[in-house]
């Protein structure tokens, strides 16, 4: 049995709703506890590097902000399928760095991930199938190296 992450989805949903954008992260938690055990939260809080701003309203994060906050629950959340995108480019570079980390850490192991991502050399790195999209449609879905080729002839 496999574990989506429907918290992230769920979550950037949330995000994304502008009445849910003018309320705080703190009483996002509370308000949405279904969704978080309170001993989860401040695991969340504290790998997003948002402690200071708890009490922020969501409509004043930026998109980095929201992108550090969604990744860090999909950490936190024990998924065993994840839809990552472009999570390396999201942040400062220390944040970048942790992202990392954790990618290349034990947590990944036996985990389905879907990383999207205009890095190759992420890509490259990361991914041993790959899938060339043009205009909304897979054009190619296999060779790591042949995708990667493939997007670069189409971008030049």
């Amino acid at each position: 049995m496999y574990r989506i992450d429907w918290q992230e989805w769920l979550w950037k949903d949330h995000l994304n709703k502008s009445a849910g954008r003018c309320i705080s992260n703190r009483y996002r938690f509370y308000k949405d506890q279904w969704l978080h055990h309170a001993d989860e939260s401040d695991k969340i809080i504290e790998f997003a590097e948002i402690q200071g701003f708890v009490d922020t309203k969501i409509k004043f994060f930026s998109s980095g902000m929201m992108a550090r906050l969604a990744f860090s629950i999909t950490v936190n959340a024990g998924a065993d399928i994840m839809f990552l995108d472009e999570i390396f480019s999201v942040g400062d570079m220390k944040f970048q760095e942790k992202a990392i980390k954790v990618f290349e850490s034990s947590w990944i192991e036996g985990k389905t991930v879907v990383l999207v991502s205009h890095g190759m050399e992420i890509i490259r790195k990361y991914c041993n199938r790959a899938a060339f999209m043009k205009n909304g449609e897979i054009e190619f879905f296999g060779d790591t190296e042949k995708a990667i080729e493939l997007y670069t002839t189409d971008n030049q």
